[in-house]
Parts: C-alpha cells; sequence; structure tokens
C-alpha cells in the first residue's frame, strides 16, 4: 500500500484510499512523528517511517 515517495512528504490511506493533505498538515505530522520515533532506539534519520493504525484503535 506504500509508495515510496519523496523527501520530507507524508501519505494518508484510509481504507486503502489515499487522502489528500495540504502542506501545512504535510509538514505538522512529518515533524510531530519524526520528533517522537527520533527517540525510540533503532531510529535512523533518514529511514522511512510507516504507521498502520489498526481499526477500533
Amino acid at each position: 500500500m506504500h509508495d515510496r515517495i519523496e523527501k520530507g512528504q507524508v501519505k494518508v490511506y484510509i481504507d486503502g484510499e489515499e487522502i489528500p493533505l495540504v502542506p501545512f498538515v504535510n509538514n505538522i505530522i512529518a515533524d510531530t512523528v519524526k520528533g517522537i520515533v527520533s527517540n525510540l532506539r533503532g531510529y535512523k534519520k533518514d529511514g522511512e517511517i510507516v504507521i498502520k493504525i489498526s481499526p477500533g484503535s
């Protein structure tokens, strides 16, 4: 489901359908997730981050 994307770009899918994001929302999501994940073991600065949230969460 996730394709390779440009550096700093965020893609959100709901039930397999891509949800378009304006640049402001893209940047907020990217910066927030990178800020959280950067504190985890195994974090690689230039690595791709994939987050999946199951239904009912």
